[in-house]
């Protein structure tokens, strides 16, 4: 028994002389200027929706606690802003007030994922609170979405919490909530704009968590 084969002349080829022929050296690359770190991220800035003021870092639980303050710069609002890591799949942002005789005013809530918005009608701009869930009992008054841009942070509508305690309860108070989807260990950026009108009498308090 005999056997015959060719063989296939790409094999032949000198295959030490290719690199040379298809792979140019990196030259003059020494000359080029060097970035900053702030020039080399800025690709990156659309990636990131940046807090209308600097943010402080916060876990599970209250991020701001407000009772019977002794000064207001009504009509201005006061920003604040967090970052935030997820550890479920799901979080709530709540809003609880409680005012005596006057009413808190807050508007512009947000929770950014990267450039994600997370909340529905955070400016109260559908002018009323389609997006939130509204709970809790007040002896007057229940907070709700009003009009007026010369008393908005932005915009022409803002969220107005008149809600005041039944005479002798210390359990009063409203509450508007947002649940979201999250990322577990995902990093948010929460931001909202606070004011307080008609300040410094008896029972008021704000309570702002995230869990």
């Amino acid at each position: 028994m005999s056997f015959s084969f060719e063989i296939n002349p790409r094999f032949l080829i000198d295959i030490s002389h290719q690199p040379q022929e298809n792979i140019e050296s990196i030259n003059d690359y020494q000359q080029e200027e060097l970035l900053s770190l702030e020039q080399a991220c800025q690709p990156l800035e659309n990636l990131l929706v940046a807090p209308p003021c600097p943010p402080q870092s916060v876990s599970n639980g209250t991020l701001l606690y407000l009772m019977n303050p002794i000064s207001s710069i009504y009509p201005n609002y006061t920003c604040y802003a967090y970052t935030w890591t997820a550890t479920a799949l799901s979080a709530t942002l709540s809003f609880f007030f409680r005012h005596d005789p006057g009413g808190w005013m807050i508007d512009d809530v947000s929770v950014y994922y990267g450039t994600t918005q997370k909340i529905i009608n955070g400016g109260f701009e559908a002018g009323s609170l389609t997006g939130w869930n509204y709970s809790g009992h007040c002896g007057n008054n229940v907070g709700q979405a009003y009009s007026g841009s010369s008393y908005a942070k932005s915009g022409s509508w803002y969220y107005y919490d008149p809600c005041s305690g039944y005479s002798g309860s210390n359990n009063s108070g409203d509450t508007i909530s947002q649940t979201f989807s999250t990322i577990a260990g995902g990093t948010y950026t929460i931001s909202f704009w606070l004011t307080n009108y008609y300040c410094c009498n008896q029972t008021e308090i704000a309570n702002i968590t995230l869990i």
